[in-house]
């Protein structure tokens, strides 16, 4: 299955650093979010529907202690991590993609130009 395109541009108001180690560990490791929800329910033995995934990931809601628990063993991301400020930059997928086709579009200014 290919994998899909990501539309949104905005995090949530609990995206934190868990969520941002969640999307390099999958960037990493070139998963997706089904493929992060099989991990899970594998090691849960029931099945988490990626949608869950999709919201930890923007930052909709934080996993509870188990879901936390289960992420640091499949992931390695410390649960505490999940109420913690991300550490490092992030810009969601689909709004670097915007940027990145707005700069090709604009591109940079041609030095023989005369700037007013």
């Amino acid at each position: 299955m290919a994998n899909r395109i990501h539309t949104r541009v905005r995090l949530g108001d609990f995206f934190s650093e868990g969520a941002r180690q969640l999307w390099l560990s999958m960037a990493c490791q070139q998963l997706n979010q089904i493929d992060v929800a099989k991990m899970l329910a594998k090691l849960r033995g029931r099945a988490l529907h990626r949608g869950v995934v999709n919201r930890l990931l923007y930052g909709e809601r934080r996993p509870g202690l188990e879901l936390a628990l289960d992420l640091q063993e499949v992931f390695g991301i410390v649960a505490t991590s999940w109420v913690e400020e991300p550490r490092g930059e992030f810009t969601a997928p689909a709004a670097a993609r915007l940027l990145a086709e707005m700069n090709a579009t604009v591109g940079p200014a041609d030095e023989d130009e005369e700037v007013a």
